[in-house]
């Protein structure tokens, strides 16, 4: 994939960022209302950086095949399996069924992988390497300071929503 570490934990956080985004937009759209659907306060929503770069390293082996078509395959399968396991843990952590899967869903992680394989990435990574690593290293450095603290609060309030909705 040709990237340095400093350059895969960047793009995780802006796919987590970019993602935290299209769940807010997703939500406004549908249901008319501001949610947060991330576990984290902040914005970001890691299950989108994570497949974000699942679907990068996946391209390294369907690269020889057309393009396109590869990558809205590993974006529905990534996506499904990703969505699927989140959802698994979710509901598992809050002792009831707080996120469901929609028909539709895998058809739009495949449009994402396309959307990320042959357009966003490609421009992501050429500003990265352009940007200072000062700036890099001063935004990673509150984007994982801010992102760790969040994420075990986020995981604490679920376990301490399922033991509310289990005693009642």
């Amino acid at each position: 994939m040709g990237y340095e570490l400093y350059e895969l934990l960047l793009l995780f956080s802006i796919y987590s960022i970019i993602g935290w985004g299209i769940g807010i937009c997703s939500s406004a759209l549908t249901k008319g209302i501001y949610e947060n659907r991330g576990i984290c306060r902040g914005p970001y929503c890691p299950s989108y950086g994570i497949g974000a770069l699942l679907i990068l390293f996946s391209m390294n082996y369907l690269t020889m095949y057309h393009v396109v078509f590869m990558s809205f395959l590993a974006g529905l399968a990534i996506g499904t399996i990703l969505e699927i396991l989140v959802m698994s843990c979710v509901n598992g952590l809050c002792g009831g069924k707080l996120i469901s899967f929609r028909w539709y869903h895998p058809l739009l992680f495949g449009a994402g992988g396309v959307i990320l394989v042959c357009h966003l990435n490609t421009l992501l990574t050429a500003v990265i390497r352009s940007i200072s690593p000062w700036v890099h290293f001063a935004f990673l450095i509150l984007f994982w300071l801010f992102f760790v603290s969040q994420f075990i609060e986020g995981i604490s309030k679920m376990m301490r929503f399922k033991k509310r909705s289990t005693i009642s």
